[in-house]
């Protein structure tokens, strides 16, 4: 079994976040972790991928920060 889940970044919200002037957000400093419900998908998907064999793959559309791969 072929398992493609979708997933995206979120703003760590343990982190004060500040805006711009612009009203957008200061992103100096600022972490970005897997969104909560998107854990639990991979989780999900990780355990249906043990008990069945297959793959599993990850994508998400983003900017850069995007791109670089973290474990958790």
């Amino acid at each position: 079994m072929d398992i493609i889940i979708c997933v995206e970044q979120a703003l760590d919200s343990t982190q004060d976040i500040r805006l711009t002037e612009e009203g957008r957000i200061y992103e100096k400093g600022v972490s970005y972790v897997l969104n909560d419900w998107d854990n639990y998908a991979l989780e999900e998907a990780l355990l249906t991928k043990e008990k069945f064999g297959g793959s599993l793959t990850a994508i998400t559309v983003g900017p850069e920060r995007c791109s670089k791969s973290q474990t958790q």
